[in-house]
């Protein structure tokens, strides 16, 4: 199975990768990033930029993608009452039918599945889940409630990021392997509204691929 991951910068991606194979381990194939996804980083270039976003997509359905895992921090975005930022994950999937609308006819055979995922102002809160050593989901939640300018320190620590956003390399790959070594992470994950979303739209599209 072939998974393209399409979202804001090389950090998101390589936590996904990580969060997709807790998930499901087996037969799965990360296809590397386009050009253009290196050259344009951002929220920008997903939720307010039809045409880049658009050379995203086509360079999936080039490597012909079995799924296609969009993901956009919702960075600053009001969230729903559920926990989730809906209104991004709105605009992410109009230009994924307008996309389709457009090129169907340039890939006939090709209909990848699409998940997407807008993790809770950024995808540090799910990284600062992992941590956590409460169990009961009300207290988990109340990471959410970490002003934004703070999460990267608060999960990361304060001398592990630089510039205010950097994030040191060992103390990322620390949580990666976390997650690869200890799949009961996903209990707690599963309390932040927003990964759920996330793990609910994955399990149903990989259970049968």
């Amino acid at each position: 199975m072939k998974i393209q991951i399409i979202a804001e910068g090389p950090t998101d991606r390589a936590i996904l990768h990580a969060l997709i194979l807790m998930i499901k381990r087996d037969s799965i194939e990360f296809l590397e990033e386009s050009n253009s996804q290196m050259n344009h980083r951002g929220k920008h270039s997903l939720i307010s930029n039809y045409k880049i976003f658009a050379k995203f997509l086509h360079n999936a359905y080039h490597r012909c993608s079995d799924v296609i895992v969009l993901c956009v921090d919702n960075d600053g975005g009001e969230i729903d009452r559920s926990g989730i930022g809906s209104k991004n994950k709105g605009i992410l999937n109009k230009f994924v039918t307008q996309f389709i609308d457009s090129n169907a006819y340039k890939y006939p055979s090709i209909n990848p599945e699409y998940i997407i995922a807008v993790p809770v102002q950024t995808i540090d809160y799910w990284m600062k889940c992992i941590d956590e050593k409460e169990v009961n989901c009300h207290k988990i939640r109340a990471i959410e409630q970490i002003p934004q300018q703070r999460i990267k320190a608060e999960t990361y620590g304060e001398k592990n990021i630089y510039l205010n956003w950097l994030i040191n390399e060992k103390a990322l790959n620390a949580k990666i392997e976390k997650i690869k070594n200890d799949s009961t992470l996903l209990d707690k994950l599963f309390c932040l509204p927003s990964f759920k979303d996330f793990e609910v739209q994955l399990t149903s599209t990989l259970v049968d691929k």
